[in-house]
């Protein structure tokens, strides 16, 4: 399985987003346990929330970073990806992908244009992968096109212990309720990175 692109080649020594957001005292935690931490909060001109979860995982950073393969396949851990197309590999760090999401129903299915940007910092070993909407790129489907914006942050804090920072925000598009979406956001999320913590947890 390849990993991230290849990130021996990459040396980027700076995180190009803040994963906490400008003013921190804006989150609301909405879910916590031992490991995992996920907070939401209004995001300006946008009627959806923008979410962040900090992950603590047992496991090394180089078991994390597998689970984000660089297949035209989803990731083992996301349970409402439906398919996923590398179209076009820009250099050895950026991608421009196409896929596609199951929505809970009564949603119709969502599909997503993104450029994927990663950065590694050689000296820390801290892994950034940002998706950003490709909305220069002509690329029309009959499902509804939706936008989002997500940061992971792998950061090694031991040989068996990783952090995961993630934050993200989705404007799904169509006549989709808000509240509908936003009442979702946190648990999705919640189950999706149990199933990482499954996949990558120390035996």
């Amino acid at each position: 399985m390849k990993v991230l692109f290849i990130i021996g080649l990459l040396l980027f020594s700076t995180i190009s987003i803040d994963v906490y957001g400008a003013n921190p005292a804006d989150w609301q935690l909405e879910k916590q346990t031992k490991h995992v931490s996920i907070y939401t909060r209004d995001k300006p001109n946008s009627k959806f929330l923008q979410v962040k979860a900090e992950v603590t995982l047992s496991a090394n950073w180089t078991k994390v970073i597998a689970q984000f393969s660089d297949e035209n396949k989803c990731w083992d851990w996301q349970g409402r990806c439906s398919s996923v197309n590398i179209i076009k590999k820009i250099n050895e760090s950026d991608r421009l992908i196409y896929t596609v999401i199951d929505m809970p129903w009564p949603v119709s299915n969502r599909d997503f244009l993104f450029y994927a940007a990663l950065s590694f910092n050689s000296a820390t070993k801290v892994t950034n992968l940002t998706l950003t909407p490709a909305e220069d790129v002509d690329y029309p489907s009959d499902l509804v096109r939706a936008k989002s914006n997500i940061h992971y942050v792998i950061t090694p804090m031991s040989e068996e212990l990783t952090q995961l920072n993630i934050l993200m925000h989705t404007e799904f598009g169509g006549d989709i309720p808000a509240s509908f979406v936003n009442s979702k956001l946190v648990d999705e999320l919640f189950i999706d990175i149990e199933a990482l913590t499954s996949l990558v947890m120390v035996k």
